[in-house]
């Protein structure tokens, strides 16, 4: 039989970096679905959710390093309406990572948001032209 020597006799920060050592994982999310018909030429959905994990692994997957904590935090909402032959999509997901809790340079904060608007102009039932126009933000900070 192997014995292990405890990671509090040999890890410096060992109660910061593994904040419950006897989990190796704990993730929860929730997620809601909204959708209104007005008619049949005018529909709105909504989604939106969010999450919150901590996992305990092995950062690098290689023999020999020890486990890092993980924390990962999100939410998103998504809109998608259409009205008539007008469709727009709007769509924001943010969150923060840690890859290495408690090591520098593993965490970032990020913010994705989207806006696509577009209007299908039909000529005389044979053709349709759908001009569009997007937005896009993407944003990360490791500050």
């Amino acid at each position: 039989s192997q014995s292990f020597e405890k990671g509090t006799d040999f890890i410096n920060n060992f109660n910061s970096l593994y904040p419950d050592p006897q989990r190796a994982m704990n993730k929860w999310g929730a997620n809601a679905f909204a959708s209104y018909q007005h008619a049949e030429s005018t529909r709105f959905d909504l989604s939106m959710g969010i999450q919150d994990a901590v996992v305990q692994k092995n950062f690098l997957g290689g023999n020999g390093t020890e486990l890092t904590t993980n924390t990962s935090t999100s939410s998103y909402v998504n809109l998608n309406a259409q009205v008539h032959h007008l469709t727009v999509r709007a769509s924001h997901t943010s969150g923060k990572d840690d890859l290495s809790k408690a090591n520098r340079p593993n965490q970032y904060d990020y913010a994705v948001s989207g806006v696509d608007a577009e209007y299908a102009l039909r000529i005389k039932e044979l053709v349709t032209i759908t001009p569009g126009l997007s937005f896009l933000s993407v944003a990360f900070d490791d500050e």
